[in-house]
């Protein structure tokens, strides 16, 4: 997917906004590759295993948690280890 994006406004306010969806995307493509890898690998295995998320004590706060769980949650993971995104997302425990 290309996103285009154009701002007109202030030179320091258009490197800021830059700054501010690069790290966003940045950071989100890294936490999908990673779970990636986590769904990747558990598929090679021979044992029918569950997928569960411990992204909850790396994260910087209960926000980027919530957001962070909900990536893995769209790449195959099946539970987390927090009640928050169960509520939230409607996970089993």
């Amino acid at each position: 997917m290309i996103l285009k994006i154009k701002l007109e406004s202030p030179l320091a306010l258009c490197q800021l906004l830059k700054m501010l969806l690069i790290s966003l995307m940045n950071y989100a493509s890294l936490i999908i590759t990673n779970a990636t890898c986590f769904c990747k690998a558990a598929e090679s295995n021979p044992c029918n295993n569950i997928l569960i998320g411990f992204n909850f004590r790396g994260a910087q706060g209960q926000d980027e948690a919530l957001i962070d769980s909900r990536y893995y949650e769209m790449n195959g993971f099946d539970r987390s280890s927090n009640i928050l995104p169960r509520k939230t997302h409607g996970w089993r425990n």
